[in-house]
């Protein structure tokens, strides 16, 4: 697997990012670790595409400093990118291995601004996000299919309990731990099946796939950029910890994660939170 930084320039108006190549005038923003891309078949207005300039195929293989580096890239390309559509709410989703889509091989991140009636709503965002690929690349992807809303069921506490024990088991947690306030929500300990210093992972009352959980920092607040940097930074590797256990439980090497940030990205809890979907 190739992990070095290849940024190359194969005329005035091209670059190659590893795997893709790109026009020049579609870059963005450029930082250490990361570039931002715009009008890359876009699926939005100012609809933003992060990559990661270290050449690796998941978040796994990146190191922790690169990894965190990556995520505050996101995180300040989101801000841009709300800033020039002026709103308030983005929808942050990461196809992490060929498994949940990845339509080429590199650690990639999408950044949607929405506003509201917009044409990405009642979750045909993620649709748009699962038929994307840049131009140019025409790699065959497994799409990552869902059952919809309207066949998710809510689970009794004692099956969501008992999955929570099985992540617990793995983790080598021997007790419940604390529980958890998501928004006006108390999410039992029994749920709970992960604490940091300052985050907290549970089991979902209405997965949409087995193993969907959340990861949510223990302070509520609405939106990412309201975190500290310390929060920001423990509620991301959280959920690399429990992404790696998710993918061992399930025996798979892909996972979806999202972040609906803003009631108009579909945030039904304001209260941040990452989804983790293991793939099939």
């Amino acid at each position: 697997m190739h992990t070095s930084t290849n940024t190359s320039k194969t005329n005035d108006q091209t670059k190659v990012i590893g795997s893709v190549r790109i026009k020049a005038h579609t870059i963005c923003d450029q930082g250490v670790s990361a570039v931002s891309l715009q009008n890359l078949n876009s699926i939005g207005p100012h609809h933003l595409v992060v990559m990661s300039l270290t050449l690796v195929e998941r978040l796994r293989d990146l190191s922790h400093d690169d990894y965190l580096s990556f995520w505050h890239f996101v995180r300040s390309t989101q801000v841009l990118a709300e800033g020039r559509l002026d709103s308030d709410a983005s929808n942050v989703a990461i196809k992490d291995g060929v498994g949940v889509g990845q339509p080429f091989p590199q650690v990639h991140a999408h950044v949607v601004p929405r506003s509201v009636g917009d044409s990405l709503g009642d979750d045909k965002v993620y649709n748009a996000i699962d038929l994307w690929a840049p131009e140019g690349v025409n790699m065959e992807h497994v799409p990552f299919e869902c059952p919809p809303d309207s066949a998710r069921e809510p689970r009794t506490f004692k099956v969501m309990a008992a999955e929570a024990n099985q992540y617990r088991t793995r983790l080598g947690i021997t007790m419940p731990v604390e529980d958890l306030w998501f928004a006006e929500i108390r999410i039992q300990p029994d749920l709970v099946f992960y604490t940091s210093p300052l985050s907290r992972a549970f089991v979902n009352l209405k997965p949409l796939l087995p193993g969907h959980v959340l990861v949510t920092p223990t302070r509520c607040v609405a939106r990412l950029h309201e975190l500290s940097t310390e929060e920001f930074e423990d509620l991301v590797v959280t959920a690399r910890e429990v992404q790696h256990m998710l993918e061992a439980h399930y025996g798979v090497s892909s996972a979806m994660l999202g972040i609906q940030d803003g009631k108009v990205a579909g945030q039904s809890v304001p209260h941040v939170h990452i989804h983790i979907i293991p793939g099939q």
